[in-house]
């Protein structure tokens, strides 16, 4: 079966639905036991290419935070046709996904999970990572970013980091482990169009992720 045998769900319908679903789920608690409502029909998201993964993900991604309702939102979001998961050592939501993934084990299969953490150097990558198994209590993720990344290292620092043999060595090695299945990093730094650059030179970066404001406009309509 592909996209066009089944209708496709919208920004604005799965938003609007998400929203009560979240004021439900704040209502209810953070109880793994209460089951999600399912569609009568599940839909069919649309899906793009992320980055040079080669791998086609959901155009709607589930980024968790802390908040009570966690655990129902994530069995709604799929139950939805979300199949792309987002976290990070700082959200404070691995524990949920660990709990759902435990409770589901088949779901992992179905789902492109990322998370994040933050290095001060290419090394701290791989115990980094480790950890982050850890708290998912998964055998790997398909993506792993390091997070915020240029907060921590002035631009030059960034840039060079971005092309080193140091990084391109240790990136090979977290995807030879199969721990990961692909290494990128997301950024919020003023000056990102330059790192992004110098990742596309160095050519290991598998995906980034940016910052970007919708709300936000620059220039004239």
């Amino acid at each position: 079966m592909n996209d066009h045998d089944v209708p496709e769900v919208n920004r604005r319908g799965f938003l609007q639905t998400g929203a009560v679903a979240t004021a439900s789920a704040l209502t209810l608690g953070s109880t793994g036991s209460q089951a999600a409502p399912a569609p009568a029909k599940p839909p069919v998201i649309p899906r793009r290419p992320l980055g040079k993964t080669g791998v086609d993900v959901t155009i709607l991604n589930l980024g968790t935070w802390q908040s009570p309702g966690t655990d129902r939102l994530l069995r709604f979001a799929y139950a939805h046709g979300v199949r792309y998961y987002d976290t990070a050592d700082c959200y404070g939501s691995e524990p949920a996904i660990a709990r759902w993934l435990q409770a589901m084990p088949e779901v992992r299969k179905e789902i492109f999970l990322a998370t994040k953490d933050h290095p001060r150097s290419p090394r701290e990558l791989i115990p980094m990572l480790d950890r982050r198994l850890a708290a998912l209590q998964t055998d790997y993720v398909d993506l792993f970013f390091m997070h915020g990344f240029g907060d921590k290292q002035t631009l030059d620092e960034a840039i060079n980091w971005v092309k080193s043999r140091e990084f391109k060595e240790v990136a090979e090695r977290i995807r030879k482990s199969g721990k990961a299945k692909f290494v990128g990093f997301s950024t919020h730094h003023r000056n990102r169009a330059q790192i992004i650059e110098a990742a596309a030179e160095g050519g290991v970066v598998d995906a980034i992720m940016l910052q970007y404001t919708p709300g936000s406009r620059r220039t004239p309509r």
